[in-house]
């Protein structure tokens, strides 16, 4: 079974590849697939996606390819828009599979009509060391999977934060480089990325 992990990877970091590994050392998929979005639902800047889909395929290794389909077909509307263009284009009669971390659970009743997302699509969870998954969550998720393996937080926004800093100090590296792919944090330094 294939699942998809997506997101904005802006950067792609060492946090989202052991989402995917933990999923991997679960049993619950095969492979997978690292799909970065097109562009932010709420309208949100981020680094073009040749460079955030550039430095995912720097990422892969056996089972965690990436899956350029969202930026591909230049999909706007979320995950309820993926989840049909993928029906139509791929999946046939069958529910796609998504990866997502406990912080999204957490919020999920704010995606659009996520009752409906709840039925046409498999959710499994990877929870946080040091978050607690509410019995909200879990009673809103019993028919999808939550992984008993936790993960250690990490934040997009966070490393490009540090990035930031580091183009104006060249301090941070020592952290940048237990956050990122050293590939990534090359391909960030060559394109001048996060500046």
């Amino acid at each position: 079974m294939k699942a998809i992990l997506g997101g904005s990877f802006d950067p792609p970091h060492l946090g989202h590849i052991e989402m995917a590994e933990a999923v991997l050392k679960s049993g619950h998929a095969d492979q997978v697939s690292l799909m970065p979005c097109f562009s932010h639902n709420f309208g949100k800047s981020m680094t073009p996606p040749k460079h955030r889909l550039a430095m995912c395929r720097l990422c892969e290794r056996p089972g965690i390819v990436v899956d350029p389909f969202e930026i591909k077909s230049m999909l706007t509307g979320g995950t309820l828009a993926l989840v049909t263009a993928l029906n139509v284009e791929n999946y046939e009669n069958t529910r796609p599979t998504f990866v997502i971390g406990a912080d999204n659970a957490a919020c999920f009743k704010k995606w659009v009509r996520y009752e409906e997302l709840l039925v046409r699509a498999q959710f499994i969870i990877i929870p946080r060391k040091g978050t607690e998954i509410s019995r909200e969550v879990r009673k809103m998720f019993k028919k999808h999977i939550i992984l008993d393996t936790e993960i250690t937080p990490s934040s997009s926004t966070l490393i490009r934060d540090c990035l930031e800093e580091w183009w104006k100090t060249l301090e941070c590296e020592r952290s940048l480089n237990k956050l990122l792919n050293p590939k990534v944090f090359e391909y960030i330094r060559e394109h001048s990325l996060y500046k």
